[in-house]
């Protein structure tokens, strides 16, 4: 892999684009309950899918560390990876999500647009190929049932 920006940091500063044009660029929705309620929700959401993929990476002892895929062990299809071949990237998105509905800037939507064309590209991809070589038609049949994101 080309790009070794850990996932959380490459969130972090999606979030922070996300604040900064929220005050440089002011086109908010303003508050609502609706809004408020969205958001929590994708926490809730993000939590479950993020908690269960790394408790199946843990039980199934392969490594977490998103920078090393050929380092896995096991390929992990149950849990959360029955619904997305990527639940913490899905977790993350869903936290932007719900900073997107908090503040309720219509700007935000191109910055998660950007995230998950970046995500895909620079992280995902890459991790996909290392899985292919790993396990080979396993890994292949593995997604053609279940979907990147959702």
């Amino acid at each position: 892999m080309n790009i070794r920006i850990p996932p959380p940091i490459q969130t972090a500063i999606a979030a922070g684009i996300m604040l900064l044009i929220h005050k440089l660029l002011p086109l908010s929705l303003g508050y609502s309950i609706a809004l408020s309620f969205l958001a929590v929700i994708c926490l809730i959401l993000a939590a479950i899918f993020m908690f269960d993929a790394v408790a199946g990476f843990i039980r199934n002892k392969t490594t977490v560390n998103p920078l090393q895929p050929e380092k896995a062990t096991t390929l992990v299809v149950s849990g959360v990876y029955r619904f997305t071949r990527n639940p913490m990237y899905l977790g993350m998105l869903l936290i932007l999500l719900a900073l997107a509905f908090f503040l309720g800037n219509l700007w935000n939507i191109a910055v998660i647009i950007l995230y998950v064309w970046v995500i895909t590209r620079i992280q995902i991809v890459p991790e996909e190929q290392a899985l292919v070589k790993l396990f080979g038609e396993q890994y292949r049949a593995y997604c053609e049932q279940v979907r990147r994101w959702l």
